[in-house]
């Protein structure tokens, strides 16, 4: 890798060079500081850490490093503070919680927003709660 001032049609210019996985890349820049950070973020991820991981993943990283700075301490120390095994929430628990949202939501009266005095339907059947 390297960065040489060069007349690049008529006009001076910063050319960075480097090898990026086995190719050339080639770019020109008005400035040596522009050409300097481009070169310094090809470098930072030269290795495709972040091109590697899914969006999912990306968002985990990112949540995990915010957690262990809001706590104070590095993310190793973090997962090592947190415990090995989860306990999954069984699912009879599970279907019961489900069941009590379903419930609530139906029993939520709603009202069209366009016209505050016409109830809504679930299905085929008009909430009574809905009813003016």
């Amino acid at each position: 890798m390297r960065i040489q001032k060069t007349l690049n049609h008529g006009n001076t210019r910063w050319r960075v060079t480097i090898s990026l996985h086995g190719k050339r890349r080639q770019r020109f820049f008005t400035s040596r500081d522009e050409a300097r950070a481009w070169l310094n973020s090809i470098e930072a991820d030269s290795t495709g850490f972040w091109s590697n991981r899914t969006p999912e993943e990306q968002r985990d990283i990112v949540s995990a490093f915010n957690l262990a700075s809001k706590r104070g301490v590095s993310i190793y120390q973090c997962i090592l503070n947190s415990p090995a095994k989860l306990n999954p929430l069984p699912v009879t628990d599970a279907v019961g919680r489900y069941a009590k949202v379903i419930q609530t939501a139906i029993t939520t009266p709603f009202v069209s927003q366009t016209n505050p005095t016409t109830p809504l339907t679930v299905g085929r059947k008009v909430l009574q709660s809905d009813v003016p």
